[in-house]
């Protein structure tokens, strides 16, 4: 079997690995760089984003008409394992999907390529349940093993949970 990605995608995944490397790692290091959340800063991801679309490398799975890559799996797979050398690399590429739920399964696997090897299906299912039973966990799992940008520190209003985080916290 040919493991050999097609050129476009290799050269694509290269652009991603220096870019990642020159721009995006050096960031984390940066206290200035989070924000209050432990997310990254919204005026450094502003920048970051700016020089990714420059670059031509947002959106990888976005249809070439709308100003993406138009990358099938594979392509997104090998890119995403570059992006995802920082813990800000898939939001500053546009890579994070945060409309995917969350607990499904399939998006663990499409989120993290390396599953198997660096990280195992049973360590996610018990952290998806530790954040399905303690709220205020949802959003570190969601930025920790499944690269959504997260901005409140209690569930959403979308949340089956934000009753009880009200009762516990009123």
């Amino acid at each position: 079997m040919d493991f050999t990605l097609e050129a476009e995608i290799e050269e694509t995944r290269r652009r991603i690995h220096a870019f990642v490397a020159e721009h995006v790692l050096p960031v984390e290091s940066r206290a200035e760089a989070y924000d209050a959340h432990e997310n990254i800063a919204e005026g450094v991801l502003s920048e970051l984003r700016a020089k990714a679309k420059e670059a031509g490398l947002w959106a990888l799975a976005m249809p070439k008409a709308r100003g993406g890559q138009g990358f099938g799996v594979v392509g997104l797979a090998a890119c995403y394992e570059e992006m995802n050398r920082s813990i800000f690399g898939p939001v500053v590429f546009n890579a994070a999907a945060p409309d995917d739920d969350w607990t499904d399964r399939k998006v663990w696997k499409r989120v993290n390529p390396n599953l198997g090897v660096s990280v195992n299906m049973e360590y996610l299912e018990r952290e998806c349940r530790k954040a399905e039973d303690t709220p205020s966990h949802e959003n570190t799992f969601k930025r920790l093993h499944l690269n959504i940008r997260t901005r409140r520190t209690r569930p959403s209003s979308a949340s089956p949970y934000r009753k009880l985080w009200f009762r516990k916290t009123a």
